[in-house]
């Protein structure tokens, strides 16, 4: 299986943003660079005002087995830092180290994180998780290769000091494969830059499977987070992590579904998010 990485674009939140699109402000600092440059080839249908959820369900409407699949995830943290997922409109339990989810695409997941260090300027975060597209493992091993969300302690001071981050996931390309080892629950990232959209580069090193927002808004301290806050609470499955039973080999018969194909940076062929 190929290796995740992800791209990242950090930008301090203007007082101008209402926090109604505040966690689009990332890409619209990106692109305010080229927005009267010449544009680059092929046309992206995914702008900064894209709110979360659109880039993944303009996914779903391309077809394939994408719809009611629920897309392994982990989701890891430093240690000491608590990790929920909402349930009914809630966040009843968090749990320190690992969680494993299954995530549906096209709809946005806020996540709890609490417990952040005592010298960041917040104790909590909510950032949001979309998910994409999904991966394509042997029939069975699905759980064995989720795609990892890793909440780094760097983005977590960076969001927590009121800036926005932006990670997009992406499955890399085997022919621009970035040599290098990756250690365990570690994640290999780099800069997108700072006129840079995301999403469009991470589209071009390979393909693009989530995108995390990280910053902004936080609940109603008096009422607690409201159904518009949690995207409508959309269902997930709580899923074990992988035991050594679940990485038997597939059987003979299985056949493994087949992943759309990757694109070459200097593909001139639309990417398969636009």
């Amino acid at each position: 299986m190929s290796r995740h990485f992800s791209l990242r674009y950090p930008t301090r939140i203007g007082a101008s943003f209402a926090l109604g699109f505040g966690l689009a402000a990332i890409f619209a600092a990106s692109l305010n660079g080229v927005a009267h440059a010449q544009q680059p080839a092929g046309h992206f249908q995914h702008s900064a005002q894209n709110p979360p959820g659109m880039v993944g369900s303009i996914r779903l409407q391309q077809g394939g087995p994408v719809h009611g699949f629920f897309q392994p995830v982990q989701l890891t943290a430093p240690a000491g830092v608590l990790i929920g997922m909402p349930e009914q409109g809630e966040f009843p339990n968090v749990v320190e180290g690992a969680v494993h989810a299954g995530m549906l695409i096209g709809k946005p997941y806020r996540v709890q994180l609490l417990n952040l260090p005592e010298e960041f300027e917040s104790r909590e975060l909510y950032p949001t998780i979309e998910i994409i597209d999904r991966t394509y493992a042997p029939p069975g091993l699905e759980r064995r290769f989720p795609i990892p969300v890793v909440f780094n302690e760097n983005d977590l001071k960076l969001a927590a000091a009121g800036m926005l981050v932006t990670r997009v996931i992406y499955i890399e390309d085997p022919h621009q494969a970035i040599p290098g080892a990756q250690e365990p629950g570690d994640q290999l990232w780099h800069d997108a830059g700072p006129k840079a959209n995301p999403l469009e580069v991470a589209d071009q090193l390979g393909r693009p499977v989530a995108i995390v927002r990280l910053g902004g808004r936080q609940p109603d301290r008096r009422g607690g987070p409201d159904w518009e806050f949690l995207y409508g609470c959309p269902p997930w499955q709580r899923l074990s992590a992988p035991q050594a039973a679940q990485l038997t080999p597939v059987p003979q018969e299985a056949q493994p579904l087949a992943a759309p194909p990757m694109k070459s940076a200097r593909s001139s062929r639309a990417p398969a998010t636009r």
